[in-house]
């Protein structure tokens, strides 16, 4: 399961819905003459075509528009339909007799299997051919070539053929329709096809691709797509037969190019091929961050396309994101007249005891939390609060007060606390400049050093899980904060610093940089104008954001936690050397071999 999707992958099947029957296409006639576009149908018995007596479309459907010429004055139309797999044509009817899948609004009667089908078809006089056998209809008869089969044998062989006649049998669900990508309007990518009097729709051909935007002197506003003023762009010559022909002048609707654009950031300007394979280990995306509201839309158009790539070897995965994080919304109070629903500024609001009303009528008013928005006078205006308090410290108000998945009500208590620490670490660069005038006799304590090797990998350790995997910024700030109280807690400037005391200050600086590039920036500069010592794995001549990210030290001690079920049992401490090579063999054989876990399950109660 991809990381974080529980609830969008829920989302996007409940939109599917459930895969259980088969989508068709079905030839249409008048007199004789095809329709251009075939009729869309679904069926959950593909096996019983052979059985179709007639096809029933609802009052909703397209084909039911009453300016259409061939519609009758009834439920009969003049259209027939033709079944791929049998070759019969039946009659096509607008009712409401029957339920239609909300994909096609199309439904095939099949009267053997089905009453109301059979009432339907005896009340119009058509033939009924019974193809379900009277052995409990455990196979079929009078299906031509598909006599005789068992029925799951004859489905096969249905989709089968229709698959090579090009005309469906995939399974689906009853709710998927197509995706619409085309719209009138002019920024847009062009859809590279054309249309041929005679040959009707012809792609372009590859060597003339990308099809590119004319430029155009005036803007058409009719109700038409702006290209079709574009005349030297639009008429061309058919790629098949040569003869005259138009470009289609609908453009792709944005949605598509959205929808693999994190292909393309990977290689934007090669011009010969999709991507270059020396590029697909990038992918899939480690982390995308997005809203709900995109669940059934961009995200799903996302990994569809993704997926469709994979299936042709243009992609190495088929899932596109590797981990999902659902951000909250940001949120103020509103003001709504109780009995109007209308919304009101907090100006024209005064409480009185628990209850608040409008200052110029004195009607009851609800004060209920809401996303901003400017017609429920309830928005921020960013500027201000950047003018106020600046952009970092801004963007640390925002991060620290709850979690990113979670609704953040404005404005939070947060505020002073993240003054106060960003003071804090102002004062220990201060501090540390300082300690720096101090007499050189005299070296930090071995007692010391250790104290502050010790903080460093404790915090590094937590910070790092933060970062890469849970995405918890509100707690990686509050290890940030208890980190500085931990650093000033032994040295506020009185005592001379040493190396360890130099690693665990630019590894909380750099650690920072991610949340709060300029105020870290500015730390940085102070810290490494005062650094004494060079070989601590960080170049003092660059700037924080050039800075080889902080690691866990390779002989720190680590846990590896030994876990019954759901249960946790202990804790062994293995080095992070020892860790990072360790095999489930050898973490099993070092957990079974040792004296903790044999002391903690003689005091097990599960033993005794």
């Amino acid at each position: 399961m991809l990381q974080g999707w529980d609830d969008v992958a829920n989302m996007q099947r409940g939109w599917i819905g459930d895969c259980t029957g088969y989508s068709f296409s079905w030839p249409l006639f008048v007199d004789n003459q095809q329709l251009e576009d075939p009729l869309a149908v679904w069926t959950e018995h593909p096996e019983l075509l052979f059985g179709v007596s007639f096809v029933a479309i609802s009052k909703d459907h397209i084909l039911a528009d009453p300016s259409l010429p061939y519609l009758g004055k009834s439920e009969v139309t003049n259209i027939v339909a033709e079944n791929p797999i049998s070759g019969k044509r039946v009659p096509v009817f607008i009712t409401d007799s029957f339920p239609y899948p909300s994909a096609t609004q199309s439904y095939l009667g099949i009267p053997c299997y089905c009453k109301d089908d059979a009432d339907f078809a005896k009340l119009h006089g058509l033939e009924c051919n019974n193809v379900l056998s009277s052995d409990s209809s455990s196979h079929l008869i009078n299906s031509s070539n598909l006599t005789g089969l068992p029925l799951e044998a004859a489905r096969q062989e249905v989709c089968r053929q229709a698959h090579e006649k090009g005309c469906g049998g995939y399974v689906t669900s009853s709710k998927l329709r197509d995706w619409l990508i085309s719209r009138q309007r002019y920024w847009g990518t062009p859809i590279p096809v054309v249309h041929c009097p005679s040959c009707k729709i012809v792609p372009v051909s590859y060597e003339e691709l990308p099809v590119k935007l004319p430029k155009l002197k005036k803007i058409t506003k009719d109700g038409v797509s702006p290209l079709c003023g574009a005349s030297d762009w639009l008429h061309v010559l058919c790629p098949q037969c040569g003869g005259p022909a138009t470009r289609e002048t609908d453009t792709m609707d944005t949605f598509v190019d959205s929808s693999w654009y994190y292909l393309r950031f990977l290689d934007p300007k090669n011009e010969q091929r999709f991507q270059d394979p020396s590029v697909a280990h990038l992918m899939p995306v480690d982390l995308y961050i997005g809203g709900l509201e995109h669940a059934v839309l961009h995200l799903y158009y996302a990994r569809f396309m993704s997926h469709f790539c994979h299936t042709f070897a243009l992609t190495k995965n088929a899932e596109p994101f590797h981990q999902m994080l659902v951000h909250g919304m940001v949120v103020n109070e509103t003001y709504r007249l109780k009995d109007t629903g209308q919304y009101l500024p907090k100006s024209k609001v005064e409480k009185k005891g628990s209850n608040m009303f409008e200052k110029d009528t004195g009607k009851p008013v609800v004060a209920e939390w809401d996303k901003m928005s400017k017609s429920k006078h309830n928005g921020i205006k960013p500027e201000d609060v950047v003018e106020k308090h600046g952009i970092d410290t801004t963007r640390l108000f925002i991060l620290s007060a709850y979690a990113p998945t979670s609704r953040y009500k404005w404005p939070s208590e947060a505020f002073r606390g993240i003054v106060s620490w960003q003071e804090r670490l102002w004062l220990t660069i201060h501090d540390f400049r300082k300690s720096k005038d101090l007499p050189s006799e005299g070296s930090p304590s071995e007692h010391q050093e250790a104290y502050y090797y010790e903080g460093r990998n404790h915090f590094l350790k937590h910070v790092n899980f933060k970062y890469s995997v849970t995405r918890q910024l509100n707690l990686i700030i509050k290890d940030l904060q208890t980190y500085t109280k931990y650093l000033r807690y032994r040295n506020r400037g009185n005592l001379k610093c040493g190396p360890e005391f130099e690693r665990a200050l630019a590894a909380l600086i750099i650690m920072l940089a991610p949340v709060a590039p300029h105020f870290a920036s500015e730390l940085w500069a102070g810290f490494s104008d005062a650094a004494e010592f060079r070989d601590l794995g960080y170049d003092l001549g660059r700037p924080v954001m050039q800075q080889r990210w902080p690691e866990v030290d390779m002989n720190y001690n680590l846990d590896l936690l030994v876990k019954e079920g759901e249960e946790d049992i202990m804790k062994l401490k293995v080095p992070r050397y020892q860790l990072d090579a360790l095999t489930k063999e050898a973490a099993y054989q070092m957990v079974i071999s040792s004296d903790s876990l044999r002391t903690k399950l003689q005091k097990w109660p599960r033993f005794q």
